[in-house]
């Protein structure tokens, strides 16, 4: 919301000294049914609740500020077609719990918080990157303070995932569907954003927790954080952040400087899932562990169209599910 705040301020001619000429079409996803699994009448209630209050927060601020604002809730990725029609100034007041219902069956079979939480990421980026393409914006302007995106990017290497942090955390990075990607707020620690907040009396929408609680059962005894090693990374870094302070600027600035080669075929060197580059093996002991080598039906052999990152997110589903009906086809690269 801070962001927002100093956007209208740098449109607006009696606080800025620079003429600014761009439009500004602000999109708010609606994942707050990650609270629970509203199963019961009172869960649900409380999800209406909750989007019913980001609704009139979000009607007052387009009232307030110079550019459209667009809601969608989270669960109409499963229903594409609804969002195509929709125009700039409309905010999708359904909730769907049929679809919510689909959703948690899909992050149920992955059995593991961190591989549930990297999903919802995976279906709120395509769905930005969709809708984006189908209204022809080509730049996407995201939030990601500085300390979320040094947490994201060691998350990324913790799973898998270190061939794609060039392209998630670079300015002006070309995705499918010709979409760029800007972080104006990435010199901000989330610290200094919730001052701001405070200092200029900024409300902030409800969404939904980092954790969440679709399955946190852990095996084998207590881990720290119930397991969610995105957690354990942000209390890592905040603790050597208050010791070093130049800690997050140069996990961002390392992950910068990274450099890869891309692919010739472009939509074939890109996964299914998360549309982020394709990993090229060089050696079967790329693949995963000797077991995986050995195992043709494994999903290190057979998930050729997923990245590394994905293959390990998918590993673990119940045998007799298949990875692909956990998929969502948002057809990023034929937009």
């Amino acid at each position: 919301m801070l962001m927002l705040y100093l956007f209208n301020l740098s449109l607006n001619e009696s606080h800025s000294t620079k003429k600014m000429f761009f439009k500004i079409q602000f999109l708010f996803i609606d994942d707050s049914f990650f609270f629970s699994d509203y199963r019961t009448n009172k869960d649900k209630e409380r999800l209406l609740s909750i989007r019913k209050e980001n609704m009139e927060a979000l009607t007052q601020l387009a009232e307030a500020y110079t550019f459209n604002i667009n809601m969608i809730n989270l669960e109409q990725c499963l229903n594409l077609n609804t969002l195509k029609d929709t125009s700039n100034s409309n905010l999708i007041e359904t909730t769907d719990f049929d679809l919510i219902d689909t959703i948690f069956s899909k992050l149920k079979q992955l059995n593991n918080v961190n591989y549930q939480n990297r999903y919802s990421e995976i279906l709120i980026k395509n769905l930005i990157l969709f809708y984006s393409s189908i209204h022809k914006y080509n730049k996407v302007v995201l939030g990601d303070s500085q300390t979320s995106m040094a947490n994201s990017v060691f998350n990324h290497l913790v799973e898998g995932r270190g061939y794609n942090i060039n392209i998630s955390y670079v300015d002006n990075t070309t995705l499918p569907g010709k979409v760029s990607l800007l972080y104006p707020m990435r010199d901000f620690l989330e610290k200094e954003v919730l001052i701001m907040n405070k200092v200029f009396n900024i409300s902030v929408l409800k969404n939904s927790v980092k954790n969440l609680k679709v399955n946190t059962e852990v095996k084998g005894g207590k881990k720290p954080f119930g397991g969610d090693h995105s957690s354990l990374i942000s209390n890592f870094l905040s603790g050597l952040q208050e010791k070093a302070f130049p800690t997050t600027p140069t996990v961002i600035n390392t992950a910068e400087k990274l450099i890869y080669e891309a692919p010739k075929d472009l939509k074939a060197g890109l996964c299914s899932c998360c549309t982020g580059r394709k990993d090229e093996l060089f050696n079967e002991m790329e693949i995963g562990s000797i077991d995986d080598m050995k195992n043709e039906s494994s999903i290190f052999k057979q998930g050729l169209d997923l990245c590394f990152g994905c293959r390990r997110m998918f590993s673990n589903i119940e045998s007799g599910v298949s990875y692909k009906d956990l998929l969502v086809d948002f057809k990023l690269l034929e937009l």
